[in-house]
């Protein structure tokens, strides 16, 4: 059985850090090498100036939790911070970024693919704590009123080729069900209409639900069955997951482990009224969080590197039509793709296990 637990608003300092961007086309890997050891002795990592802990933020290392209390950020333009990890991990989900915004890049692949992913901006260094480096991002919940949003960490192997046995058997230990549900929840997030409050679902309810479970407790959850399911927002975002799937069977060059697909919808159904603008309350079974909102900003620091362009000249991506603020679906964390000759099975075989799922629900 999954604990309720309490979440209080953080109050956060912004350290006076100076953030500077700088070519990423040289080596990160000894700075890299140092990030984790930097921070592991802190009570609280430095924040860049004008940085606050992400909001929307629903799975993955949160600032001042974890082994080395850095976590994802929200920067004073809106977009996100990804600290970069030791490598070869960080190291690997950088060059990743490069080559798939390389505006000299031919391969169709790549080319093809940035749809499917967060812009990509540069990468951010704080100075006043030397090697910490942070990604950034795109903060693709932006254009929403009230972001409903899920992470699902795709296919039943999360292990990439060159993890040790170790690594191995604790990740197959983590979700026992995963090899038949095909991919694991580890987050959301959900606007309820009826308390007008957020809720938010761990990693420890994600996985609580096996493949029997999975549908009505987890993705019919998500999106709002018990109050009026979201068929509006399941049809988008069943086409924006083909688009995906259509892009996995047009290539064999990349796998891709431990990868997610971050899913949004709007959940603010008139877009909304002043009835989505109300603070949260406490309450039992899950988390009820604090409402609140992005603040929006100018951003001061010029990023280019490998010729992307810098925060200004992109324009974030929107599906069209009628549905333009409706839903966003993305693919997320990079840091274990490897080459191969073959299609992606393990992340297909979880990508069409979702899909699965949503057709079930409608």
């Amino acid at each position: 059985m999954v604990m309720p637990h309490q979440e209080q608003p953080s109050d956060v300092t912004n350290v006076s850090c100076c953030v500077r961007a700088h070519c990423c086309t040289k080596q990160l890997r000894p700075s890299a090498e140092l990030q984790e050891d930097v921070v592991r002795d802190m009570k609280t990592p430095c924040l860049p100036n004008g940085a606050t802990p992400l909001n929307n933020q629903v799975a993955g290392h949160m600032h001042g939790k974890g082994k080395t209390k850095l976590g994802f950020l929200q920067w004073h333009d809106n977009a996100v911070l990804k600290p970069i990890q030791s490598p070869p991990r960080g190291q690997r989900e950088v060059e990743f970024y490069q080559k798939v915004f390389d505006v000299n890049c031919r391969n169709s692949v790549f080319i093809n693919m940035r749809p499917l992913v967060p812009n990509y901006l540069g990468v951010i260094e704080c100075p006043e704590v030397p090697g910490i480096h942070y990604l950034k991002l795109e903060d693709v919940t932006r254009k929403f009123v009230k972001p409903c949003i899920v992470d699902l960490k795709m296919g039943p192997i999360t292990y990439d080729p060159e993890a040790p046995p170790d690594k191995v058997a604790r990740e197959k230990a983590k979700y026992p069900s995963l090899a038949e549900v095909g991919f694991r929840l580890t987050g959301m997030r959900i606007y309820k209409h009826s308390i007008k409050k957020y809720v938010t679902y761990d990693k420890q309810y994600g996985i609580s639900l096996d493949e029997h479970m999975m549908r009505d407790q987890g993705l019919g959850v998500f999106f709002n069955k018990a109050e009026g399911l979201r068929k509006d927002a399941i049809n988008a975002i069943l086409a924006k997951l083909q688009e995906i799937e259509n892009w996995f069977m047009s290539q064999s060059e990349l796998r891709f482990f431990a990868c997610s697909i971050l899913i949004v919808y709007e959940g603010c159904l008139s877009t909304l009224g002043n009835s989505c603008h109300q603070n949260g309350m406490n309450g039992a079974g899950v988390s009820l969080d604090q409402d609140a909102s992005p603040t929006h900003g100018m951003c001061n620091g010029i990023v280019q590197q490998n010729g992307t362009p810098d925060s200004s000249a992109i324009q974030s991506k929107e599906v069209g039509g009628a549905d333009r603020h409706l839903v966003d679906v993305r693919m997320i964390d990079f840091a274990h793709v490897f080459h191969t000759d073959q299609h992606d099975e393990n992340f297909l075989f979880g990508l069409r296990k979702v899909i699965g799922y949503l057709q079930q629900l409608l």
